[in-house]
């Protein structure tokens, strides 16, 4: 019994992912899935009282897609650190929530790593994104990153 269900959420899961992603391949590199419900805004995708931001970068800090108003900048003289910012967007510390996951977007396979998401000091429009390998040594990593708020 165990078995079934274990083989039943794999395949949920596997094919949640796989009916989820855009490629870059397949429109003009900015993330979004055909027929969503959310349209794209400058400041976001928005489905109601939700905004919605997305930035996919690659292991050298650059951005190779988005939704929204989003800026990627490396954090210079540091090892797999970043700073993404919220282009117009306040409050982003206290009114959002983010997750991110290291993702190969163009190459199709990641290293496997940790990606660690905090507050920018002095900002409250940006994030400090740091990744790490599987040791716990700060690597240069692609990553995703996603960024829900309330209005």
């Amino acid at each position: 019994m165990l078995g079934i269900i274990r083989t039943a959420f794999v395949t949920a899961t596997l094919s949640l992912a796989v009916a989820l992603p855009a490629n870059a391949q397949e429109n003009d590199g900015d993330l979004r899935r055909p027929a969503s419900p959310l349209r794209e805004t400058q400041a976001g995708a928005t489905g109601g009282d939700v905004l919605f931001y997305s930035i996919a970068v690659d292991a050298a800090g650059n951005r190779v897609g988005r939704i929204g108003s989003v800026q990627v900048a490396p954090v210079a003289g540091y090892t797999g650190a970043y700073q993404v910012t919220v282009v117009g967007r306040r409050n982003l510390h206290r009114r959002c929530t983010y997750v991110g996951s290291v993702a190969e977007r163009v190459a199709g396979v990641a290293t496997a790593g940790v990606v660690v998401i905090n507050a920018a000091a002095g900002t409250n429009n940006a994030l400090y994104v740091t990744t790490t390998n599987m040791d716990g040594v700060r690597t240069d990593l692609p990553f995703n990153l996603q960024i829900m708020c309330i209005r």
